[in-house]
């Protein structure tokens, strides 16, 4: 959601995000919402689901997403702030990973931001998207998931997160034609 620059399209932003943030939680049956966008829609969304507080559904955990930059404190107490729970935060870049050994972390920028999110009060789960394709299940058996935790936890600077979102990245289908 782009950022407003008058008071009719702020008007305008929070309502949009208002409602969004009431179907993700009564319509969808979320369990968490991952965000990307300024504070200020943030914000608006963590505060309509403060309201749901004692309500039945009540409020979902809100998580913020990290372009995979390094992240400034003061954006990420800004974040917290707001009412996010979390940050995802995109192993090597966000580029698709095809073996453990792809998982470095050269400029230290996963370390950084996991420690700085702490710091702020954001609990960071970091994400790796995982090349995908035919022979998914035979790459990624439990052993190679268990090694790349592992791996995952050693650049993060042996702390444990408190969750690892894994994004499969599934190659187009040749075959999606009808003839």
């Amino acid at each position: 959601i782009p950022e407003p620059t008058d008071p009719t399209a702020l008007l305008l932003q929070s309502t949009e995000v208002t409602k969004l943030s009431e179907k993700i939680r009564s319509k969808a049956k979320a369990n968490a919402a991952l965000l990307a966008g300024s504070v200020n829609a943030l914000r608006t969304f963590c505060v309509e689901q403060e309201s749901a507080r004692g309500n039945f559904p009540g409020p979902v955990p809100v998580l913020a997403l990290s372009d995979g930059t390094e992240c400034d404190a003061g954006v990420l107490a800004d974040i917290a702030d707001a009412g996010a729970v979390g940050i995802v935060l995109p192993v090597n870049g966000g580029e698709v990973i095809d073996s453990i050994s792809d998982i470095s972390d050269a400029e230290g920028i996963l370390k950084t931001n996991f420690a700085a999110a702490l710091e702020a009060g954001l609990q960071p789960l970091p994400e790796v998207c995982l090349a995908g394709g035919e022979n998914l299940e035979s790459k990624w058996d439990e052993e190679q998931v268990t090694a790349l935790v592992e791996a995952i936890v050693s650049e993060c600077d042996g702390v444990d997160p408190v969750g690892i979102v894994l994004t499969v990245d599934m190659p187009e289908s040749e075959t999606d034609d009808d003839s």
